[in-house]
């Protein structure tokens, strides 16, 4: 059996190395990629990677990637973002069981990255994602920001529910103008190991705030965001199509690349590495 190598296309897979050429080019699919045929592969555990021909070639699949929420709205855009890339999507095992993580810090990234690192010592030698994530409206200088989730909750350290907060948000927004109503979602990944963040990334996007909620989906302030370029709200469209363009599917595709390009370094290194230490065949 031919040595995996994990290339774009042994990383993510037949459908996710197209999407990632796209991401990383900006052209189309890669070429001779119709002579790479799909696998099926059964569910293996975290962190196995797999290895099969697939016209000849040797073809590795992503390992699970462990996200650091219990949150069920937060998994399904993750899952929806992951789609593209063949690439499983699972909590960090018996998450709700571990003591919790800290989020008191003042910004996105710091409390994505304690987050990280605190959850990652819990399962020792993997890649822990985690996301801190919220909505900041310029006519109330930022608010909600990093208290989005326990925006109806006042001082309490405990969420509100997302009827709560966005009811809060229509009462400080009563008498803003439409004109004046812009807003962004915000949200930034951190990636850790053993406790120890390696790298963060930052995703966003801009939209309006309505004055009333539309659609069922989404979660969170969905209802209430409306995206012009779609003419509907995050709550309105399916996941797949909020992950092309929302802030978190921005981010964790940029996790994505750098997690591709880190496989084929360290997968280069180790074949020098080999090379170097083989005894010489010449006479």
């Amino acid at each position: 059996m031919p040595r995996c190598r994990p290339s774009a296309v042994a990383i993510l897979g037949r459908r996710g190395a197209k999407a990632y050429h796209k991401l990383t080019t900006g052209v189309g699919p890669l070429a001779g990629d119709d002579t790479i045929s799909p696998l099926v592969i059964n569910p293996r555990p975290a962190g196995v990677r797999l290895c099969a021909k697939a016209s000849g070639q040797a073809v590795t699949v992503m390992r699970e990637i462990l996200i650091a929420t219990s949150n069920a709205g937060k998994l399904r855009d993750f899952a929806a973002a992951a789609a593209p890339f063949e690439v499983s999507i699972a909590a960090v095992p018996q998450i709700d069981a571990l003591p919790p993580a800290r989020e008191d810090a003042p910004t996105f990234e710091a409390n994505a990255c304690k987050k990280a690192e605190h959850y990652s010592r819990y399962v020792k030698g993997k890649y822990v994602l985690a996301d801190d994530s919220g909505l900041e409206v310029e006519a109330l200088g930022g608010v909600p920001g990093v208290h989005s989730a326990r925006y109806a909750a006042e001082d309490s350290p405990a969420n509100s529910s997302d009827e709560a907060n966005n009811a809060r948000l229509l009462d400080e927004m009563a008498k803003v103008e439409d004109a004046q109503r812009n807003a962004s979602f915000v949200c930034c990944i951190a990636v850790a190991r053993d406790g120890r963040t390696e790298v963060c990334f930052r995703g966003q996007v801009s939209g309006t705030i309505l004055h009333a909620p539309r659609g069922s989906g989404g979660f969170g302030y969905d209802p209430l965001f409306f995206i012009s370029s779609l003419g509907k709200t995050f709550a309105e469209v399916s996941p797949e199509e909020k992950s092309s363009l929302s802030h978190r599917g921005q981010a964790f595709r940029k996790f994505l690349a750098w997690y591709a390009s880190k496989s084929e370094n360290n997968e280069s290194k180790n074949e020098a590495a080999v090379a170097g230490s083989a005894p010489s065949s010449a006479g």
